[in-house]
């Protein structure tokens, strides 16, 4: 069977096969196999996609040199010398056009009978000493396109003809003529290796055409009645074709081209997240004005607040300098059922920046430990303990910025703030608290969290679990800052197991009065 006899084949048998059940698509794949003779797999590949129509050769005519009495004229000599090749025919053109008897009617003219007789190979043009000299260099060049040029120029030179050069260079006979023309043309600039690059780019998708390819991709691919949510290049192709976008089924690095023509390449998605509360806005806006007030009044502290776990077993992401022989492994931790250290360490953390004049700032951090969790009664502790410390640095008011976790907007936490600066208000001595809640879930607008990622990947210890203290000490030294004592959250009430039942009082009667 013949190739376009099985490609008439396929597209007969291809939407047959696509649209039949299981059962008749292993008889219909059965039935092709036999008749084509292909591998099973590739016939099942061949059969599962839709066939592309093939797209029409694209035709480039050469420039006649002939008119059309010259063709007729080498059709009958090339008859009258029992139709020998040409390279044979041209040194016979000359005695041939003198002898052929033609018909009466002429067949050219005088001008095109001496282009016949004058007729003769192709070679290069008589070489100068400088050209000469630098070929016969080029013969030694250790660059196969050098040295193949360089042969076939001298060759040429030396009144070898093109169907002799072409065997001995490895050559096509049309390859060694293009050398020749391009030696007559451009000289030693033939050695030179130009650009593959075509000098016609026939482009599958014009500018109009790309960008709606590109806003193809900024859609899901489940609009187009795809199983998936991720753009491939295949599916890209598929889909193209079918939005009409290509006049055929072009390949996936022909996606691939056009999409880097644009600078869309292959990228990772980013993970993203916003805020949902309906007040952003207001809020972020009063957070950029403490910020404002701070930098204008020295004796103004501007503090970001916020908790962190400082886990003994878990490993952040890491990258470090290491090679292939000595790879750092972070080995997954456990801890002894004896140990008596916890397995994380709560903090409290308040990153706090003063400005002395609007471009000096000073940054300081500020850590108190937890045993236990954070709670209001351990929140109000550590705000007590803030104050102190801002007091010792004389300033007058504390801007803390906090988020919106219970233990902060507990009604505990605000009655204390409102008694504090209250009794701050009355007595003129102390550091008055001014408490700003962020965004819900916005913790980009919170300098302390990237801090609190930096000192984890700098206190991980690769091979062994960190005690306790020694952990706690490590996040000290990070953030060069002393080692307070651990606040303690409050121990809940004990709660009876058995209820004590109320005894039961007999009520009080009152007398009836005779």
């Amino acid at each position: 069977m013949s190739v376009q006899a099985k490609r008439e084949l396929l597209a007969q048998t291809g939407p047959r096969y696509r649209a039949a059940p299981l059962q008749q698509k292993r008889t219909i794949l059965d039935e092709f196999v036999a008749a084509t003779g292909y591998a099973r797999t590739y016939a099942i590949r061949l059969l599962g996609q839709p066939t592309v129509p093939r797209p029409a050769p694209i035709t480039r005519p050469r420039a006649r040199q002939y008119g059309p009495a010259v063709v007729e004229a080498l059709t009958v000599a090339w008859a009258a010398s029992n139709y020998v090749c040409a390279k044979r025919l041209v040194p016979f053109l000359p005695d041939l056009v003198a002898s052929l008897v033609l018909p009466q009617t002429t067949l050219f003219v005088v001008s095109d009978t001496e282009r016949m007789r004058t007729t003769k190979p192709l070679f290069v043009r008589a070489l100068t000493e400088a050209e000469r000299r630098t070929l016969k260099e080029s013969v030694r060049s250790p660059d196969a396109f050098v040295l193949r040029r360089a042969q076939i120029v001298l060759a040429s030179a030396g009144g070898e003809r093109t169907g002799q050069i072409a065997p001995r260079v490895g050559f096509t006979p049309q390859a060694v003529r293009d050398v020749i023309r391009t030696f007559n043309a451009r000289g030693l600039d033939v050695l030179r290796r130009r650009s593959s690059r075509p000098g016609v780019i026939y482009s599958a998708f014009d500018t109009p055409r790309a960008l709606a390819l590109r806003e193809m991709l900024h859609q899901s691919p489940r609009l187009f009645d795809k199983p998936t949510s991720v753009w491939t290049l295949e599916l890209a192709a598929d889909v193209a074709y079918e939005q009409g976008l290509t006049a055929t089924r072009v390949s996936g690095e022909t996606i691939r081209a056009t999409l880097a023509r644009m600078g869309v390449r292959w990228r990772r998605a980013k993970e993203w997240i916003t805020s949902p509360d309906p007040q952003y806005v207001r809020k972020k806006a009063r957070r950029d004005r403490l910020i404002r007030l701070a930098q204008r009044h020295p004796d103004w502290l501007l503090g970001f607040e916020d908790e962190v776990w400082w886990s003994r077993l878990a490993r952040p992401t890491l990258h470090t300098w290491q090679d292939d022989a000595h790879p750092l492994r972070l080995i997954e931790q456990t801890v002894a059922r004896d140990d008596p250290d916890p397995k994380a360490l709560a903090c409290y953390g308040l990153l706090t920046r003063c400005w002395i004049d609007p471009t000096e700032r000073r940054e300081e951090m500020w850590l108190r430990f937890v045993d236990g969790r954070p709670v209001s009664a351990v929140t109000i502790d550590f705000l007590s303990w803030c104050a102190q410390q801002a007091q010792a640095r004389g300033k007058r008011a504390v801007l803390l910025i906090w988020d919106n976790a219970s233990w902060h907007d507990s009604q505990i936490v605000r009655a204390w703030l409102r008694q504090h600066n209250r009794h701050v208000k009355l007595t003129g001595q102390g550091v008055r608290l001014l408490a700003c809640f962020l965004p819900s879930k916005s913790p980009w607008l919170n300098p302390i969290e990237p801090k609190w990622l930096a000192g984890k990947k700098r206190v991980v210890e690769p091979d062994r679990p960190l005690s306790a203290a020694e952990l706690a000490d490590r996040v000290c030294a990070v953030y060069d800052c002393p080692h307070e004592p651990h606040l303690v959250a409050p121990q809940k009430a004990p709660v009876l197991l058995h209820p004590v039942t109320p005894v039961p009082v007999a009520p009080l009667t009152t007398k009836k009065v005779a």
